[in-house]
């Protein structure tokens, strides 16, 4: 038996440089965010409140791991089993109101068994298990008390089984033959919520 451990940590910030052209400074043009808010969050437009600049991650903070166990548990079967997770947290700061602020997570498992039939012929199967999960929060334009927030909560299943055959036909030549069957399951709720009422608006 074997036991594979892996994984990495990232923190970081980043800058967006500022564009110019020959009148000055350009605002960043469009680009809203990816649940909440409209597409012109932060070019303007009807709830947009003008152009933006300065544009900042700070912090981006991403960590991944897992592992990787592996049982022989004779000269024709073999068992293999993944677990893995990673997360995702950031915000995005403006120099306006505008800001996105993301946490997500994804995490899951793959459990594959592995037989030969005979010396050259191989049959596996497995079944995946995944999960995401996301939420994201944006401020709305100022002037309405109390300030409001939409808020975006996406979840994601998938779930997978799978089967395989390899055959040697010759010495030269394997035929593969394989059935895989997905069911995926992902749902968004989008609200505009405030301090003083947790959720008015559902779509």
């Amino acid at each position: 038996a074997s036991l594979t451990l892996f994984g990495s940590q990232l923190d970081a910030t980043r800058e967006l440089p500022n564009r110019y052209d020959a009148t000055g400074r350009i605002g960043y043009p469009g680009g809203g965010s990816t649940l909440t808010m409209q597409n012109n969050y932060f070019g303007g437009g009807a709830i947009g409140g003008g152009n933006t600049y300065d544009w900042g991650y700070e912090p981006i903070n991403e960590s991944y791991f897992g592992a990787v166990y592996r049982q022989q548990l004779n000269e024709d079967n073999e068992i293999n089993l993944k677990l893995f997770r990673s997360e995702l947290e950031s915000l995005l700061t403006t120099s306006g109101f505008q800001s996105i602020d993301w946490n997500g997570s994804t995490s899951g498992y793959e459990l594959q068994h592995t037989m030969k039939l005979g010396r050259a012929n191989t049959l596996t199967w497995g079944y995946s298990d995944e999960r995401r999960h996301f939420l994201e929060q944006t401020p709305l334009p100022p002037g309405i008390a109390p300030v409001t927030y939409a808020f975006g909560d996406y979840r994601y299943t998938g779930k997978s089984y799978y089967l395989q055959l390899v055959l040697n036909v010759i010495d030269q030549l394997d035929v593969s033959f394989g059935y895989r069957h997905n069911e995926v399951d992902d749902r968004v709720v989008v609200k505009n919520a405030t301090w003083r009422v947790p959720a008015n608006k559902t779509q």
